[in-house]
């Protein structure tokens, strides 16, 4: 069986796995309006979607719709990947005072 490569939002496919693609994108925005980067935020929306399927975190409990919970994790996702951004840069700053002060 071969397998259509172009992307399932522009097959014109209306099923119910297409419905992923909306929902990655509206993710991706809304990382990207957290972490002011895209690749940072692209990271972000990678690590929530592996939290949820390989790591198992299948927490909605029924009490909202599935793309509110989604989007949840994908916010807190964001934010963990901004703060894990902003200490390394921290870290880096302090590593790099630290030479230029031992070679003086």
């Amino acid at each position: 069986m071969v397998h259509d490569a172009r992307p399932i939002a522009s097959s014109g496919y209306n099923s119910a796995s297409s419905g992923i693609v909306p929902l990655n994108k509206d993710a991706l925005r809304m990382a990207v309006s957290i972490c002011r980067n895209y690749h940072l935020a692209e990271e972000a929306v990678q690590d929530a979607m592996i939290s949820i399927v390989c790591r198992g975190r299948f927490t909605n409990r029924g009490e909202g719709s599935f793309k509110a919970w989604f989007n949840t994790v994908v916010c807190n996702s964001a934010r963990n990947a901004l703060l894990k951004e902003s200490r390394l840069k921290a870290r880096e700053k302090r590593y790099i005072s630290c030479q230029q002060s031992s070679n003086v």
